[in-house]
């Protein structure tokens, strides 16, 4: 396995399209090539940790990690337990991955409260380190709190679980510095990867860490494909999904994409839906992601290693009726970038 192919992780949720035995193929053909990690997010589908649960018995060698799950869905002392299980599983491979979800998912699908951001996925990520280190918790913040549960088990010392922290904006990303082994940007160009890396940079050395031990990733999303303009209404549907979450419009405007954004809004509550995610122009489209050529994405991949990126984390992309072909030609096409 090449230097470069070590650095190169790959997301591959687990589609329906695609089917269960279908996307367990997919993970272990990632394997064969040498991805070097392997990532699933949790929305409103299947749960990541059965997801990597699965792709644990089907894989030996790649890290597996959520990118991510929000912290309002589960306790941290159950989030901690889970992942305790999933890296006994997988012989010492996962990777924890935390994100603040939204309050849409939080309220509204949860039924939970979501309270301030950074002060939560502070608490959580301390919860955690101590259930996680074996210790009994002594724990009591203002959001999450717990005295003297001890997990039963004792996992390796010789594999510590990384903890990533997905981070958009300034105050997350300082935090990730701060607290986090790793953190995992999305829906970024190359361009702006140096400044967010200068944040979480910020946050380390703010409290004496090492800012070059912290691992610094991120969600390409590419699709090599022979029909690019159905990857690109794709990806414009699902860009268009961020138009209500904050965070995610707060960042887009910060790129030049605030009309996309204030547009869709706009036409989706009048409802035009169609009409709406065409808002989504083309150049955010080809900003943010790679669609066409093996050679185009390769480019925007090595872009995003100059920038500073050390863990690119490949994300095929593309239109449903096409990604049994789309999916396994770009991680084909892709693997030794």
């Amino acid at each position: 396995m090449t230097e470069t192919t070590q650095r190169l992780g790959i997301a591959l949720p687990m589609r329906e399209s695609v089917g269960v035995h279908g996307s367990i193929e997919l993970v272990q053909e990632a394997e064969r090539l040498g991805y070097r990690s392997l990532w699933t997010a949790e929305v409103n589908g299947v749960d990541a940790l059965t997801v990597l649960a699965a792709y644990a018995t089907a894989t030996s060698r790649m890290q597996l990690g959520t990118g991510v799950i929000a912290i309002q869905s589960r306790t941290p002392v159950m989030t901690a337990m889970s992942f305790a299980a999933l890296h006994m599983l997988s012989g010492g491979r996962a990777m924890v991955g935390l994100g603040v979800g939204s309050p849409i998912i939080a309220e509204r699908w949860h039924g939970v409260t979501y309270p301030p951001a950074v002060t939560a996925m502070r608490e959580s990520v301390a919860v955690m380190r101590q259930v996680l280190s074996g210790e009994r918790t002594n724990f009591e913040g203002k959001y999450y709190c717990s005295k003297g549960f001890q997990l039963g088990i004792t996992l390796p010392k010789d594999k510590p679980m990384p903890i990533y922290l997905a981070a958009l904006n300034p105050a997350m990303l300082r935090l990730a510095g701060e607290v986090a082994d790793g953190v995992l940007f999305n829906y970024s160009p190359a361009e702006a990867i140096a400044p967010m890396i200068a944040e979480v940079r910020k946050g380390a050395q703010a409290v004496g860490r090492n800012p070059d031990a912290i691992d610094y990733a991120m969600y390409v999303r590419c699709c090599v494909t022979d029909d690019p303009a159905s990857a690109m209404l794709a990806y414009k549907r699902e860009l268009s999904s961020y138009g209500f979450v904050d965070s995610y419009v707060k960042m887009f405007t910060r790129y030049g994409f605030g009309e996309d954004m204030q547009g869709f809004r706009q036409l989706w509550q009048d409802g035009k839906r169609e009409e709406a995610v065409q808002c989504i122009s083309d150049r955010m489209v080809q900003t943010l992601a790679a669609i066409g050529t093996k050679e185009r994405a390769q480019a925007y991949i090595q872009a995003c290693r100059a920038a500073g990126l050390t863990h690119p984390i490949l994300f095929p992309i593309g239109a449903s009726r096409n990604l049994a072909v789309d999916v396994p030609r770009t991680m084909q096409a892709l693997a030794e970038v």
